[in-house]
């Protein structure tokens, strides 16, 4: 009797240490992933560090390049306040030529239309009013003498002038959905709404955010946001549905002159084009901006 007590007690022991060896192998295992992880994460920073230092030294040898060849010392541009009245923003434009005469004029060229600067001392500006959709790249044109000089200077390029204007919020769902094959159709969301990218003034900006779904012009429901930079809600969600009805899911904001900023986070079904666009309406209801929310 005593010896089977032994085996007895003697199985349990090993029992326990093979437990014991095999949660120490799990969490050591758990630990190799968090550290694999953490080294795949350091790799992909500085992947991106390194890939962002090249683009700014070639970015830096095109403008020094420009500089030595081109006809221009300097040029630059400042973004006016946005006028509501005309949804339009004022641009300055100063341009500085390496060479000047007494005859010397410079005009900028948008897409064909001309516009004459103003000479002050060795500098040429102009203000003109832009959509706050428009891309701005101007050909620089130079005369001097009846000779005419032409250059385009990235320093003058504008390729999103809506996000100097409106304070940009990127918003985006990550989870799971389903949508089902028939009638009626049930679409199922579980996941969370998150900022993926924000202007650093946005929070300053706006007011009365909050994020709705809505199926064709009904709203079904609205979650208030109190904190752009930090948007967390957690969705467990199911619609029903009939053929053609459109179940969107919105972020919506106010700016001060009552501009409403819009961006489509889901929409069901055929309507997939939709997603992750914004738009911004005057309240009047005239589109100020429709287009690609910012990455």
């Amino acid at each position: 009797m005593g010896a089977r007590m032994k085996k007895i007690k003697l199985m349990y022991i090993l029992l326990g240490l093979l437990v014991a060896t095999q949660v120490y192998s799990m969490l050591e295992i758990k630990n190799l992933q968090s550290e694999l992880q953490r080294n795949k994460n350091d790799m992909t920073y500085l992947e991106d560090r390194v890939s962002g230092n090249i683009n700014e030294i070639y970015g830096n040898v095109d403008r020094k390049m420009t500089e030595y060849t081109g006809l221009v010392l300097s040029c630059n541009y400042e973004i006016g306040k946005f006028n509501q009245s005309t949804l339009t923003v004022p641009i300055t434009f100063t341009v500085q030529p390496k060479t000047l005469t007494d005859t010397t004029t410079v005009q900028l060229s948008f897409d064909g239309e001309k516009i004459e600067l103003q000479r002050s001392g060795s500098k040429f500006s102009a203000t003109q009013n832009f959509a706050v959709s428009t891309e701005i790249f101007p050909t620089i044109m130079i005369v001097d003498q009846g000779t005419e000089h032409f250059e385009q200077n990235n320093n003058l390029q504008i390729d999103n002038l809506v996000d100097s204007v409106f304070p940009s919020v990127g918003v985006r769902f990550e989870g799971e959905s389903s949508y089902s094959d028939g009638e009626p159709y049930n679409y199922i969301m579980k996941g969370v709404i998150r900022t993926n990218e924000i202007s650093a003034d946005a929070n300053q900006y706006y007011k009365n955010e909050k994020y709705i779904i809505s199926l064709d012009d009904t709203v079904l429901k609205s979650y208030e946001i109190s904190d752009l930079e930090r948007i967390r809600l957690e969705i467990n969600d199911k619609f029903e549905l009939k053929r053609g009805q459109k179940l969107v899911g919105k972020f919506i904001a106010t700016d001060k002159d009552g501009n409403v900023y819009e961006q489509v986070v889901f929409s069901n079904g055929g309507f997939t084009e939709e997603k992750n666009t914004r738009s911004i309406t005057a309240p009047d209801g005239r589109v100020i901006y429709k287009g690609a929310v910012m990455e």
